[in-house]
């Protein structure tokens, strides 16, 4: 799933207006619009836009948030993107920030009307952005090829062996280091003739052992 989150700083000047029309990029639903002047929106009335009402006229700034979304199946190869544009706007500007989910890579595909900018400039930066942008007109266009990260486990172990009458107990302390993707199960070989094996740590559904 793909979530775009667009904060729209509008600002009316000369004439007030009580609603606002928005074109929605190709194959994302709008999930929510929030805002301290929205007082409804509506997705159904045409196809690719949604028409927001304001409580009141709106003049001078306001700020407006879009969330919305696009589903796949499987982790696309490539995947596209444009812009959510205001129809009555006569000029929009502004950045893009690209956040990819833990485990998935990103590779720069092609771009029109948009200028590679560092992240730590991005206007509502949240911090996880790998790729920043600014645009001064909103017909840009970006695509980005995708790519699913193999996750690496690296493991410091501590083992302690304790030899008491009749009985030898051992425990070993390990600490897990996992990076580019996460794992849902860990397999762990123990020395065979082991017996009475108890897990703790960090909570997890199960654990199985098997083997002699």
């Amino acid at each position: 799933r793909t979530q775009m989150s667009a904060q729209l700083l509008l600002d009316v000047e000369k004439a007030g207006i009580f609603r606002a029309e928005l074109n929605v990029p190709d194959g994302f639903t709008v999930s929510d619009v929030t805002g301290d002047v929205i007082d409804s929106w509506d997705k159904t009335e045409s196809a690719g836009k949604i028409q927001i009402k304001f409580k009141r006229k709106v003049l001078g700034q306001e700020t407006l948030t879009i969330l919305m979304e696009k589903t796949y199946p499987t982790l696309p190869e490539s995947m596209s993107f444009t812009c959510p544009k205001f129809t009555q706007a006569d000029r929009q500007t502004g950045t893009l920030g690209i956040s990819p989910a833990v485990g998935i890579a990103l590779q720069e595909g092609a771009s029109t009307d948009l200028r590679s900018i560092p992240v730590t400039s991005l206007t509502a930066a949240r911090g996880k952005e790998v790729l920043g942008y600014s645009f001064r007109k909103p017909e840009w266009s970006l695509s980005l090829k995708t790519k699913l990260l193999q996750p690496c486990v690296s493991a410091e172990v501590f083992n302690l062996i304790t030899l008491g009458d009749g009985f030898l107990t051992g425990s070993a302390t390990i600490n897990y280091l996992i990076e580019n993707a996460g794992v849902q199960e860990l397999i762990l070989a123990v020395p065979s003739g082991w017996q009475n094996i108890d897990i703790t740590g960090v909570p997890t559904a199960h654990d199985t052992c098997t083997g002699p």
